[in-house]
């Protein structure tokens, strides 16, 4: 246990963010987590494919881009914004772990789907959902033209454009988007 404990607070270190608000006794909570745990959150539906935590980020920057295996997960390591076996972007909560050697595997339930559209215009040589450097809009593209982003300019979301500056998901189950003071600018709900 103090073996896994430490390769799991040495990758989150290398993340920065998570020292401060994951402690052991966390870990250990989360170790032990309950799955007939009820909660609010919708099931979309269960993903039996299993997420190594050595692909975890705690956030996403803008200039930055997350491909698959990777994903985005809450300080609480209880939800992950990761690409399913369709390669889509979607909101899964943590419903199962297990050890695989030097890995912590989990497995999750989607709660949240991103409502992509097919986009003919679309050339995407690989499936990536990116926060852009110029303007911080977010989006999500992959080969087979499917496309997802924040606003288009001419929406309501485009007060957002130059105002974003790091993507993260909550311990509640939300992906957010926070300018440059850390403050929430918007919630997919």
């Amino acid at each position: 246990m103090k073996r896994f404990l430490f390769i799991l607070a040495a990758l989150f270190c290398m993340q920065n963010t998570i020292a401060q608000e994951f402690t052991q006794n966390e870990l250990i909570e989360w170790m032990g987590y309950n799955k007939s745990e009820k909660d609010s959150i919708n099931v979309v539906s269960v993903n039996n494919d299993w997420h190594n935590f050595r692909n975890a980020k705690m956030e996403l920057l803008k200039g930055e881009s997350l491909k698959k295996p990777s994903f985005v997960v809450s300080s609480n390591l209880q939800y992950l914004l990761y690409f399913d076996d369709k390669d889509l972007p979607v909101l899964g909560k943590v419903t199962n772990t297990k050890r695989q050697e030097e890995d912590e595997l989990v497995q999750v339930e989607v709660v949240y789907q991103f409502p992509t559209v097919k986009a003919g215009w679309l050339q995407a040589s690989e499936t990536i959902l990116y926060i852009q450097a110029s303007d911080g809009n977010v989006q999500y593209v992959n080969p087979n033209k499917q496309y997802w982003g924040l606003t288009n300019g001419r929406d309501t979301n485009k007060v957002l454009l130059y105002k974003v500056n790091k993507l993260k998901v909550t311990n509640d189950g939300r992906i957010v988007l926070l300018d440059k003071n850390d403050s929430e600018i918007w919630s997919h709900h």
